[in-house]
């Protein structure tokens, strides 16, 4: 039959949403996502100034984050780290106007993308 399938969360974003039909014959399992097992950390939020990031990831992959406004336009992008222990990225983001932006954080191992994740930060004046 035809159902109507909405995504939303953590692999898009908190603040957008997708939906299509889609035809199905058979349902095979449904995979719940465990939002509490994040990637990274972000702080302050709400920010003024400085932004940290601070990933939880395994020794030696790859990261790199972004920063995106509520129309998807791409506002700063980072350059890839390798991950070490305890790591804690600083980002000035005091010349953004205030509002909401999405904080994207991608993952990859051995050249294979893997995991990404958003989160909203709120930039205050």
């Amino acid at each position: 039959g035809k159902v109507v399938a909405y995504v939303y969360g953590a692999a898009f974003s908190d603040c957008l949403n997708y939906s299509d039909t889609l035809d199905i014959n058979q349902v095979v399992g449904i995979q719940e996502v465990n939002s509490a097992a994040s990637t990274f950390e972000m702080y302050p939020n709400p920010s003024q100034g400085n932004l940290f990031i601070e990933p939880h990831l395994e020794s030696g992959q790859t990261f790199w984050y972004e920063i995106i406004d509520l129309n998807s336009k791409l506002l700063f992008a980072s350059k890839e780290y390798q991950f070490h222990d305890q790591q804690r990225i600083n980002t000035d983001i005091s010349s953004l106007k205030p509002g909401i932006y999405l904080v994207r954080l991608s993952v990859s191992s051995g050249g294979t993308l893997f995991k990404v994740e958003n989160k909203k930060l709120f930039k205050q004046n």
